[in-house]
């Protein structure tokens, strides 16, 4: 999703393989593009693997991010809990911020 006004594109991440991903985005999420990260590679380039265990594997906590177009991480909420997301209204007063710049 590209919104012109902010210069952005919105894209989810999730730390699972292919199949489930596009199973996920299927019942869940119609409108943003949703990425597999199965390996978590994204979250480690940007430093934002924070694993909790749960059944004796590691489960990673969801983190919004906003990257420039130089690919440096700008702005990082990481969730204490699976449903803990930031709100939009906090995400758009972020990028405000950001195109000030």
């Amino acid at each position: 999703m590209f919104d012109e006004e902010y210069e952005t594109v919105v894209v989810a991440i999730k730390p699972e393989p292919k199949p489930v991903v596009s199973s996920f985005k299927e019942r869940l999420i119609k409108t943003l593009p949703l990425l597999a990260d199965p390996g978590s590679s994204v979250h480690e380039a940007y430093g934002i693997v924070k694993p909790y265990h749960f059944h004796s594997r590691n489960m990673y906590l969801p983190a919004t991010l906003l990257i420039d177009k130089q690919g440096v991480l700008r702005w990082l909420y990481i969730g204490k809990k699976n449903s803990d997301r930031p709100s939009l209204d906090s995400i758009v007063e972020q990028l405000k911020i950001l195109n000030a710049e």
